[in-house]
């Protein structure tokens, strides 16, 4: 299970990452972007330990659940830029 949970995180990672290139590639300025990019690796990382605090580490729930947690941050991130990637008007920042 654990190598099965493993492999579809690599494929939404690479998902995620892809994305994130395109959305950065048609920025003017992608500084903010970056920037809220390491703020959200730090946050879903602290999120996902909290998640998990209370199973130990060496156990092989502890893999599994950690990895779940990943998938389903980054999903939710990747809905976000896709939103970011459409957005334009009021707000938006600005594209090359």
């Amino acid at each position: 299970m654990n190598i099965c949970l493993g492999n579809e995180y690599q494929k939404i990672d690479n998902k995620l990452n892809a994305l994130y290139k395109q959305l950065l590639n048609s920025l003017e300025n992608p500084k903010k972007l970056k920037e809220a990019q390491k703020a959200w690796l730090r946050f879903r990382n602290l999120d996902c330990d909290y998640s998990n605090s209370g199973l130990l580490k060496e156990g092989s729930y502890y893999f599994y659940s950690q990895t779940a947690c990943f998938i389903d941050h980054t999903e939710k991130r990747i809905r976000d830029l896709q939103k970011f990637l459409k957005w334009e008007g009021n707000g938006s920042p600005p594209r090359k």
